[in-house]
Order: structure tokens, then sequence, then C-alpha cells
């Protein structure tokens, strides 16, 4: 998974994706899941580079929304636990939220109260409650029905975020704000102020965004890369920039980093 930053913990670990229903396709990337068990007195910490996105978890008597995270997202386990989410398009919670994704930068928030997200009251206590046990995809289904119980149409100028950053996340060869919005036909100010409204970050962070999830992939490959063909490759003017962009976001330098991994 691109932006996975530290490698499977110790015990029983699982995490499953599901593909949304055709009709959530324009709103949600998947639905997902993550259960684990950890070896008596151990202790872990995951952490992951966040995608563009936000993410609304359920958990046993929690409801928690996460919104665009510009720095390393990190979590210390318990022993054992389970979540279940939404990994929401760009576009898609934009729809739902009826407010400038921009506010939610970095934010973690309780998500009962709020109004915009009413329709996945009750939600929780179903998947964690009387469906505790059963198949995963039964659980999922409830998750879909709220969704698709309060699914709000998508405007021109969402729909054409969800382009946007579809275009940013698959083509390697972009790697400046300014070509992305002249192939876009927009200005750049235009583009800054779309991704702001519907993204909630700037087309230079997204870009060097999956430039540092492709970059710490090959990171944990063998053989370790050389840091100059890596830098040139992510897009870095050069090694030195790539180590210090790396750096601010993982908090070790990429060999650093290399070794931890591989060890």
């Amino acid at each position: 998974m691109r932006g996975v930053a530290t490698p499977l913990p110790p015990g029983e670990f699982q995490h499953t994706r599901r593909a949304p229903s055709v009709a959530l396709q324009a709103h949600v990337e998947h639905l997902w899941s993550v259960r684990w068990r950890l070896p008596v007195g151990a202790a872990q910490r995951v952490a992951t580079v966040p995608h563009p996105c936000v993410h609304l978890t359920f958990e046993a008597g929690s409801m928690t929304l996460t919104g665009p995270q510009s720095r390393l997202w990190q979590r210390e386990l318990s022993p054992q636990g389970e979540v279940l989410g939404i990994k929401f398009r760009p576009e898609g919670f934009r729809a739902f939220w009826g407010a400038p994704v921009s506010g939610l930068r970095d934010r973690i928030t309780r998500a009962d109260t709020l109004s915009a997200l009413a329709f996945a009251r009750g939600v929780g206590e179903r998947v964690f409650g009387a469906l505790a046990a059963a198949p995963l995809d039964a659980r999922f289904d409830v998750i879909e029905q709220a969704l698709q119980a309060a699914l709000p149409p998508l405007d021109a100028d969402q729909l054409r975020i969800g382009a946007l950053i579809d275009t940013a996340r698959d083509d390697r060869d972009l790697l400046r704000a300014d070509d992305w919005a002249e192939r876009a036909g927009l200005s750049l100010r235009q583009l800054q102020r779309l991704l702001a409204d519907g993204a909630g970050v700037s087309p230079k962070w997204i870009l060097g965004r999956y430039r540092m999830h492709e970059a710490l992939h090959r990171l944990q490959q063998r053989p370790t890369p050389r840091l100059a063909d890596l830098a040139a490759d992510a897009g870095f003017a050069d090694a030195a920039h790539f180590s210090r962009s790396f750096r601010s976001v993982l908090g070790v330098s990429p060999q650093q980093y290399a070794r931890l991994w591989q060890s």
C-alpha cells in the first residue's frame, strides 16, 4: 500500500479493502478494515504518509473524522482492536461535507455530533454491536447503506477536482503545479482554489505527496536505490533537496529509513 511507513506489526494483523458499489464510486475510494492482536507485552506504533483524502472511521464506542493530514500520521496500537473505515474521494467528501475541506486540514475530530455526518450515526453501534461477529461484507453493507441513503449529487467543480487528483496520482511525469494547471486549462490560481476547496491542500503539496509515496515505496525494496537516482526519478532538483523533504515528513534521512525498514 502506497504511503505505509512502518512494517506490519508482530502478531495477528489483517487489513482488508472493498471497492464501493457502483452507486458510491464517485464519492468513495474504498471501504477498509484493520484488525490486530499483538503479543502479550508488545507495543507497536504504526505510521503512514497520508493521501490527500478524508477518512471516516468506526471503532467500538466512537466515530472519528480525519481530515487531510500534512504530517506523518501515527498511532500507538492497543493490544488488540479493530477499525472500520471509509476512504472518501476528495470530491465525494466535499459533497457530503458542504463546506471547503481546507477547514479540516490536520484535524482529527469526534464525528458523532457533526451535522453533516448525521447519516452515519448509529452505524458504529450496529457494526460493533449486533453485527460484531458477522462477516465483514455484511458490516460493510451497513456502512454503504447509510452512505447511499444520504448520497449528495456532485457538481461540475467537484467532478473536476476528482479528475485533477486522479491525474496527479497516475502521471509520474507531472512534477510542477503550473504544468498541471496548464494541462487542465486553468490558471495556477484557479487550480489552487479548486483543490483547497475540494481536497483541502495545495497543488504543490499533492504533487509532492505522491512523489514521496513513490520514494517511500522504492526505499522499502531491495536493493536500496541510489539516492541520486531516486531523487531524479521522484522529480526533485537534487539529492540534497530530496533528503530535506524526506526528513521533514519522516523525521529521518532516506538512508536511515531504508536501514530501519530492512531491519
